[in-house]
């Protein structure tokens, strides 16, 4: 399993059950167990494979909860309001911007995507909760997947 150096420090049962209250959603189990462990952080092995040709990305922090910290979850999910599917929360982000997200709910509950800034709808088509996949790429079946999928630079 992929090794996380925590960014924040680790939630319990309460804090989680009160951000999901904030968040009005409910976690995934793996997620929710991922914040009680780490609760964000960064990893050396961090590059994972876009399926469909898009080739590779790196995941630069993963998001926690630390109230008015540059890689707060809520915070992000504030500035990044209506740009990507309402059934999903950014857990962390690529260099670029991008976001790596986790359904939240029905079929793409607890799968991992890659959403890609670049090919988002245009502003004047973009409205809160959009829901449009388009420019969203499927790059895990669970957190647990995706953790040990992740690889250090130049190691297959």
């Amino acid at each position: 399993m992929t090794q996380i150096t925590p960014l924040y420090g680790r939630l319990d049962e309460t804090e989680i059950a009160a951000l999901e209250k904030r968040l009005n959603l409910k976690l995934p189990a793996a997620y929710r167990e991922f914040l009680r462990q780490n609760n964000g952080g960064r990893t050396e092995a961090n590059v994972f494979t876009v399926p469909g040709g898009w080739g590779t990305s790196v995941v630069n922090r993963f998001f926690g909860v630390q109230k008015g910290a540059t890689y707060d979850l809520e915070r992000d999910r504030e500035l990044m309001e209506g740009r990507y599917p309402s059934k999903a929360l950014a857990i962390a982000e690529d260099p670029a911007g991008n976001r790596i997200l986790i359904g939240t709910a029905g079929k793409t509950l607890g799968k991992i995507y890659l959403w890609d800034h670049e090919n988002e709808p245009p502003d004047d088509e973009c409205t809160e909760n959009v829901d449009d996949y388009s420019n969203i790429h499927r790059v895990a079946d669970s957190l647990d997947d995706f953790l040990k999928s992740l690889r250090e630079d130049g190691k297959s």
